[in-house]
C-alpha cells in the first residue's frame, strides 16, 4: 500500500533533522487513533522492526544552517508498506487525525489535509530500475560494541552490506531460500551519488539516485513496497520504479 499525505505547516520553517518530527507525527496519529495499535509499532523503547518506509516532498525549499524554509508551508509525505495490516492501521490513524493540528517542533505544528491512496506498480520482470525517493542507508551494525558503520555508493562494500540489510529485512518473512536468492541478486549502480544526512543528531553516509536490481520478483516487490536498506521507518531507503 502506498499513501500520500498532503500536509500544511503553521510556520514556514522546520528543523534540518525533520524526519524525526515526522516520526513523532506518526506516533501521535497512532496514539490518537488506538493505544493498542500504537503499542504494536512503538512499545516503549523495544526495537520493533517496522516494515514500512516514507519519503517527503518540499516545493522550492531553502536550506539554511539549522533549518529548512518551505515558502508554501506544504509537505507531501509518501508512505509505503508491503504489509496490508500495517497499511490499514496507519491509514485509519491518518484518517482519524485529518485536519487535526499536531505539534511538529517548538514553534510549529502540522496538519494532514488530504490522503491519497496511490496505485502501486506491478513488477512482472526479474529486472527493475529503481530511483531513491529518500536517501538510501546501508548500515553494518556490530551487536557486541553497539556501533554502526554506514556505506555509500562510493564504498567497495556497498553491495555486500545492502544485501545483508535486505536479509535482515526478509529472513523472517520468506523461506529458507532467501539467503541463496540474495546471493544471486545483482545490484548495478547507474546514477548514484553520496550525500551526508542527519537523523536524531547522527550524521550518516547515504546514497541517492538510480540503480538496477535483477533477481527474484518477491525480493524486487519487497524493495519497491517496503524499502531497500536500513532505517526505513525513520524516513530513509524508499524507492520508486523508473
Amino acid at each position: 500500500m502506498r499513501l500520500s499525505l498532503h500536509c500544511e505547516l503553521k510556520e514556514n520553517e522546520i528543523p534540518l533533522d525533520y524526519r524525526r518530527k515526522i516520526v513523532s507525527m506518526f506516533k501521535r496519529c497512532l496514539t490518537n487513533y488506538d493505544e493498542d495499535v500504537f503499542n504494536k509499532y512503538y512499545h516503549m523503547r523495544d526495537p520493533i522492526q517496522k516494515e514500512f518506509t516514507f519519503s517527503n516532498y518540499f516545493q522550492n525549499p531553502i536550506i539554511k544552517k539549522e533549518t529548512i524554509e518551505i515558502p508554501n508551508k506544504r509537505i507531501i509525505i509518501n508512505f509505503s508498506t508491503s504489509d496490508n495490516v500495517i497499511g490499514i492501521d496507519f491509514y485509519n490513524a491518518f484518517v482519524k487525525n485529518l485536519y487535526q493540528e499536531i505539534r511538529f517542533s517548538t514553534l510549529n505544528s502540522i496538519k494532514i489535509t488530504r490522503i491519497v491512496i496511490q496505485k502501486e506498480r506491478k513488477i512482472s520482470s526479474n529486472r527493475v530500475v529503481f530511483r531513491t525517493q529518500s536517501p538510501l542507508i546501508v548500515r553494518d551494525h556490530h551487536p557486541e560494541s553497539g556501533k554502526d558503520w554506514y556505506y555509500s555508493c562510493n564504498d567497495l562494500n556497498f553491495e555486500k552490506f545492502l544485501k545483508r540489510n535486505l536479509y535482515n529485512q526478509l529472513k523472517d518473512k520468506f523461506s529458507e531460500n532467501i539467503e541463496k536468492d540474495l546471493d544471486t541478486l545483482s545490484i548495478k549502480k547507474l546514477d548514484m551519488k553520496k550525500i551526508i544526512v542527519t537523523s536524531y543528531g547522527i550524521k550518516m553516509a547515504s546514497s541517492i539516485g538510480s540503480f538496477e536490481m535483477e533477481g527474484e520478483q518477491y525480493i524486487l516487490n519487497e524493495v519497491y513496497q517496503s524499502g531497500a536498506g536500513s532505517k526505513k521507518s525513520l524516513g530513509f531507503s524508499m524507492v520508486d520504479i523508473v
